[in-house]
């Protein structure tokens, strides 16, 4: 079209008795041409700005989407972590807090998360755990716990542990090793990147002495644990999160692992307690039937050893 209209105009310009047109001919021909001239430079402007958008849109649908292979490989590379579980090598006697675990322990008080609370909770939570070869139940409950005014990294104790329906108190002393930063622990089940929330894994040993005047009392040793993320607010809480295993409280949030001896015979047994009973049950010790997050089947060998009462409220 635009050679034809290029042809027209040249015979339309032409001068004198060559021209093929007459003049009135020539004048209609001329008023078609500057219509389609028109016509063409108020299109092809709108057709550069369609293009340009275009362009913007994908532009801006490529920084804010994610194919669906993307997103699948995404979900299978977190299912895959999380069914790894985050090892921690063992404590050593020359194991020493860093500066930034010094500072993190100088500014947060973990007091209320050793004692199985939260800042604003109105009572701390006992925790449930096995004892023994034959995995009894025992209970233990925190009364009080208290950051040393001296040393932030050393925890005042004072509770009581309930076994075979026998209560007993004891106090001692949490102190904490070593801080692990940046764990990435799982604190919700969205699938959002772990890292998007300041976490960290505490690691302590603690001493719990029961009472000396009490039948066949003994002195709790081991490891703790607490798994934390921070929230928006710089509060410290526990990542408290169900079905994950590769934090190493197992979702729970805290654990205490170790063994007990005995103060007369210094015989040892092990024990073992957790927010998550999975993160410390010897395996297998229930049938692993739930049902609306509470323990279906117990073992009937093991009902006989008090694990018949788990969903039980126990007074202290």
């Amino acid at each position: 079209m635009l050679q034809r209209l290029g042809v027209e105009r040249l015979l339309l310009l032409s001068p004198g008795k060559h021209s093929l047109c007459s003049f009135p001919t020539r004048v209609k021909y001329l008023f078609l041409f500057a219509l389609s001239s028109c016509l063409l430079a108020s299109c092809q402007p709108k057709a550069k700005a369609s293009g340009a958008s275009t362009a913007a849109a994908t532009s801006s649908d490529e920084d804010t989407t994610y194919t669906k292979a993307e997103e699948q490989a995404f979900m299978l590379a977190d299912s895959l972590r999380r069914a790894a579980p985050l090892r921690l090598p063992l404590l050593s006697a020359t194991d020493t807090l860093t500066p930034a675990a010094r500072e993190l322990l100088r500014s947060h008080d973990l007091a209320p998360l050793w004692a199985n609370g939260e800042q604003d909770a109105l009572s701390p939570r006992a925790i449930e755990g096995f004892y023994g070869p034959d995995h009894y139940r025992i209970s233990f409950y925190f009364d009080e716990v208290q950051r040393d005014s001296l040393r932030p990294e050393l925890y005042w104790v004072r509770g009581r542990n309930r076994y075979r329906k026998v209560i007993t108190p004891f106090a001692g002393a949490i102190t904490v090793r070593a801080v692990v930063f940046n764990a990435r622990l799982d604190v919700d089940n969205s699938y959002q990147p772990t890292d998007s929330v300041a976490t960290f894994v505490v690691r302590a040993n603690y001493e719990l002495r029961e009472d000396p005047t009490t039948k066949g009392a003994g002195v709790y040793r081991g490891e703790a644990l607490l798994d934390l993320y921070e929230n928006r607010h710089g509060v410290l809480r526990l990542a408290d999160i169900w079905g994950t295993s590769y934090n190493p409280t197992a979702g729970g949030g805290l654990l205490f692992r170790g063994d007990w001896t005995d103060n007369r015979t210094g015989r040892h047994r092990p024990a073992a307690w957790a927010n998550v009973l999975d993160a410390v049950t010897p395996a297998p010790v229930m049938q692993e039937q739930q049902a609306g997050g509470r323990i279906g089947d117990v073992d009937p060998v093991l009902a006989k050893l008090g694990w018949n009462e788990y969903w039980e409220n126990d007074e202290w």
